[in-house]
């Protein structure tokens, strides 16, 4: 996997363009049936158990106890890994829709968010019982997929997307490499962690 140190300046706010599409009829998002979709929904379970996992962690768990969630690790590997290829190459949705996308992606990083908070509070036991370097690997290999997953799904919002769904967007990319970022100054993780990708700046008005 191809690595890099986190660019700091991918943390700074990104002004949202002045609308320069024409705009657009305020519509309510159709009803969607799409296996991308559905991939989201499929990470909830293993990432809700591995921030369970992670936050009933004591000192006395010891390794074994860090070994037992790094097992519970690899289901969320493979469904972000999923995700990633669901999200490759997926046509542009439609303006109106553009929310529910986005509330999917919202909600997702959210809880990445708190599982890599949850580890960052953590990080103690986890060096302390000698799996230091074994969440290291986790979040590592889980910041590549991450990554793609989000430049994907910016992909897909089209320049005419409404205005306030891009600042959703912005605020997204955000906490997302704040997160990961977080995580690398706590575990001293100076490579491979890629720079997220910013979000879009284009979008309409409503008429």
């Amino acid at each position: 996997m191809k690595t890099s140190v986190i660019a700091t300046s991918v943390l700074a706010t990104v002004a949202i363009a002045a609308p320069t599409e024409p705009c657009i009829t305020s519509a309510a998002p159709q009803n969607i049936d799409d296996p991308l979709l559905s991939s989201v929904q499929a990470v909830r379970p293993p990432l809700s158990t591995l921030i369970s996992l992670v936050n009933s962690l004591q000192s006395s768990d010891g390794l074994q106890g860090a070994l037992a969630i790094q097992q519970s690790y690899y289901p969320l590997y493979t469904s972000v890994l999923s995700l990633s290829s669901a999200a490759n190459n997926h046509a542009i949705v439609s303006p109106n829709n553009v929310v529910t996308y986005l509330s999917a992606l919202n909600s997702l990083v959210g809880d990445i968010s708190t599982l890599m908070s949850e580890l960052d509070q953590k990080a103690n036991i986890f060096q302390g019982v000698g799996a230091g370097s074994i969440v290291v690997a986790d979040i590592t290999s889980l910041a590549g997929p991450a990554a793609a997953i989000e430049s994907n799904l910016f992909t897909l919002i089209p320049s005419n997307a409404p205005c306030d769904e891009v600042t959703v967007a912005q605020s997204v990319a955000s906490e997302f490499s704040s997160a990961f970022a977080g995580a690398a100054k706590v575990y001293t993780i100076t490579k491979g962690i890629p720079s997220f990708p910013a979000a879009p700046t284009n979008c309409a008005a409503y008429c």
